[in-house]
């Protein structure tokens, strides 16, 4: 192991998607590969790639990137929509006096907060509803509280 003034991994694991410190040159590609899989599959999130200063003064004759990511026991997260149970959720919402969603994280990450927000505002709708956001969310194009 390397000399480490903080130990990084065991810092960054709590706060990040995934936290790999690298043991030798030659893991570098597939674990630069494997970084950009994980932060962007699933629930999008930040990697850390810990290279200690040993690895990075190794010699290296030949770079192989590997074609595609390798990485043991994960899988991407897929949602799985039933689709009676969204008729159900949608029949309880319109027969709902005051109905209120609580709406988080998965609402940005598929890219549906800006539709949330304007049907909540939409006081015209016969099935109006207000939403609750766990998040405090800033785009470009809008702002959510």
């Amino acid at each position: 192991m390397a000399f480490q003034e903080a130990d990084t991994p065991g810092i960054m694991f709590p706060i990040t998607k995934y936290t790999i410190q690298i043991r030798s040159v030659k893991e570098i590609p597939i674990w630069i590969k494997n970084a950009f899989y994980l932060a962007s599959t699933g629930r999008p999130g930040p990697v850390v790639v810990d290279i200690p200063r040993d690895v990075q003064l190794e010699k290296v004759e030949k770079v192989e990137w590997p074609e595609r990511p390798y990485v043991p026991g994960y899988r991407e997260f897929r949602t799985n929509l039933d689709r009676e149970k969204l008729r159900r959720a949608a029949e309880i919402m319109a027969e709902a006096e005051r109905p209120v969603i609580l709406a988080g994280t998965g609402v940005v990450v598929v890219k549906c907060h800006g539709r949330s927000a304007q049907a909540s505002r939409n006081a015209n709708s016969a099935h109006s509803f207000h939403i609750a956001w766990q998040i405090r969310y800033t785009t470009r194009s809008s702002t959510l509280l």
